[in-house]
């Protein structure tokens, strides 16, 4: 009798620094180490690698939606009349 072993597939919940940005869109590993940096991105430091959780990078992403794209960001900067209309 021939056993056959299933692989479960199990959603992970955070990344090395890698694949974290992969799952964000193929940023850099400098782009999103820099966030990190900023503090921007909160990671798991409590281990030997660093570990992002996917929480972590949804609201990162969720928060860049919201502020609208860098050529819009950048705009706002130039112009603070449209940065307190908007506000």
């Amino acid at each position: 009798m021939k056993t056959t072993k299933q692989r479960i597939e199990v959603a992970q919940g955070a990344f090395k620094l890698r694949d974290a940005c992969r799952y964000v869109g193929g940023v850099s590993q400098i782009t999103l180490s820099r966030q990190i940096e900023k503090g921007n991105i909160k990671p798991c430091v409590n281990l030997r690698h660093l570990l992002i959780p996917r929480s972590e990078l949804d609201r990162w992403l969720a928060e860049g939606q919201a502020m609208g794209s860098p050529a819009s960001q950048n705009a706002i900067l130039r112009d603070p009349e449209h940065a307190r209309a908007i506000l």
